[in-house]
């Protein structure tokens, strides 16, 4: 239901808020405000989010996870692809997820909803990293040499986040030895 909501009756209001700004301002001013904000908004977006790819390579580097920077960089990806939509209200919402000053409450907004539906079983969270600094499956990549492949396994208790781990042929898991 939201979906349809999303794909038929925001272009409506967008329709709808277009000729009645069109109206009012006239219709180049009008157009040339689309094209100004998509303009201007496709700029800081990619600004910003060249900013966020360098912060994920760093906190990457460090072997920090960046869970965070992944969320900004989502937001930013979401206003880039929504500036790209003709209309007013798709340009505040591209604007409100670029602007870091917005963005940290949308951020928080959204970390609580990932964990709320993480913990609920509606969201499923898959993770996938190197063993050891080794690539996956050993020394011949997964099925190669190194005897064993990474398959997923679930987490503790059943539920909340699946992540790859390294699983021996046999089907057990290594020991730490």
């Amino acid at each position: 239901m939201l979906l349809i909501a999303l794909f038929i009756g925001l272009p409506l209001l967008e329709f709808t808020l277009l000729i009645e700004v069109g109206t009012r301002i006239g219709a180049l001013p009008t157009l040339a405000v689309i094209v100004v904000t998509g303009v201007l908004g496709a700029s800081l977006a990619r600004s910003q989010g060249l900013a966020i790819w360098s912060r994920l390579q760093t906190e990457m580097a460090a072997g920090r996870p960046p869970t965070e920077t992944m969320l900004e960089g989502f937001l930013v990806l979401l206003a880039g692809l929504v500036l790209l939509t003709p209309g007013f209200l798709t340009d505040i919402a591209g604007l409100l997820c670029l602007m870091p000053l917005t963005r940290r409450p949308l951020l928080a907004w959204l970390r609580r909803s990932l964990k709320k539906g993480v913990a609920s079983g509606r969201v499923k969270v898959h993770m996938s990293a190197t063993m050891g600094g080794k690539p996956p499956g050993g020394a011949g990549g997964p099925g190669g040499l190194g005897g064993a492949a990474h398959r997923p396994v679930q987490g503790p208790g059943g539920g909340g986040a699946i992540k790859d781990a390294e699983v021996l042929d046999d089907g057990s898991q290594p020991t730490s030895e």
